[in-house]
């Protein structure tokens, strides 16, 4: 469990190789699960619960025409994994009924542009069907979700609210806006994505946890076990 400081934000974790000779080399987390949290304190009132505890789950696609992989990724979700289940698709998912979705389901997951707004960061922004879904909108709402799930490029970026590099502890990011406004767990890119390679690896990180889930329900660390696995088997 890493908690990064300073312009430590911008490093991936998952890809550091060791420094062994060349042919031995290995990705640390061949070897470990990995996640971060804001602060070693948040560990004491918000550790990941049990994915069981999480029962009702929305997945949206706003801008599938764009991204044709986007609706196949918000589509396949294991069955054994959520007993309510909704999906917006399309001209459906608008910012408000994505909004209303943080206040009516456990799990959110969202498959849709994003794009991180350096000069002024609280107007970065998730792209919905008919308009900029901008980070300051998420900061003010109590949300009934504790896992949401950024499919979407930068999403998981920390800026300084104050200048480019996230230097104190000032920041202003998607995860941070959504944990302050509740949520537990947040699963986001660090950096660009591909639309269909994206999809690939979200599909594989719900068909761990489904694997997992029905081996260790509470498991209190399905999450980073589930998506370090699915990164493993993507490098393979």
């Amino acid at each position: 469990i890493i908690s990064p400081h300073d312009i430590l934000h911008r490093v991936p974790f998952h890809i550091l190789v060791s420094s062994s000779p060349e042919s031995e080399r290995r990705f640390l987390s061949d070897d470990v699960f990995l996640s971060t949290v804001p602060s070693a304190s948040f560990l004491l009132h918000a550790r990941e619960k049990p994915l069981g505890s999480n029962r009702s789950f929305l997945s949206v696609a706003p801008v599938s025409r764009k991204l044709p992989s986007s609706e196949k990724e918000v589509t396949a979700i294991p069955e054994n994994l959520f007993h309510d289940r909704s999906t917006l698709v399309g001209s459906d998912a608008t910012a408000g009924r994505i909004l209303e979705g943080f206040r009516q389901y456990d799990v959110v997951h969202i498959a849709s542009h994003a794009l991180m707004n350096q000069s002024y960061p609280l107007y970065s922004f998730i792209e919905s069907a008919d308009r900029k879904l901008e980070l300051h909108e998420l900061l003010g709402q109590k949300t009934q979700a504790r896992i949401v799930i950024l499919s979407a490029c930068n999403t998981g970026m920390s800026i300084g609210a104050a200048d480019d590099d996230p230097t104190s502890d000032d920041l202003v990011s998607f995860p941070r806006a959504l944990l302050a406004s509740g949520v537990v767990s947040v699963v986001s890119s660090l950096w660009l994505v591909e639309d269909e390679a994206e999809a690939e690896l979200v599909h594989s990180f719900f068909e761990r946890l489904s694997v997992i889930h029905l081996q260790s329900p509470n498991d209190p660390f399905i999450l980073s076990k589930a998506l370090t696995t699915a990164q493993r088997e993507f490098r393979a």
